[in-house]
């Protein structure tokens, strides 16, 4: 992963306890070192990080996609903010337009 990123904005379980933000990745490592952008084909989009606000502790979650080649340039973008559905899941919609859901807890 590149230190390029974009980040997401920040959602909040009901009960307070779970905090998701996330950054997408926009570049990736060639093999000869070069920097470019990820446009097709299956890869890591970016990762949520989950923060268990009672523990004081925090893990990331890795995301991967599978970018149609319709969307070459433009799916170095988040499409919206993650959404608690209960206490321990939420969802997002990938650069893809997909939506995925996630649990805090796996």
């Amino acid at each position: 992963m590149s230190g390029e990123a974009i980040q997401c904005y920040p959602a909040l379980s009901a009960d307070e306890r779970y905090a998701v933000s996330g950054y997408q990745t926009i570049y990736r490592t060639t093999d000869t070192g070069h920097q470019v952008p990820l446009t097709h084909g299956r890869y890591e989009v970016g990762r949520i990080v989950v923060i268990d606000i009672r523990n004081s502790n925090f893990r990331e979650i890795t995301i991967d996609d599978a970018v149609p080649a319709k969307l070459h340039g433009t799916a170095s973008k988040w499409t919206d903010v993650p959404i608690f559905l209960d206490n321990q899941r939420f969802t997002i919609a990938l650069p893809s337009g997909a939506k995925r859901i996630f649990d805090v807890t796996s």
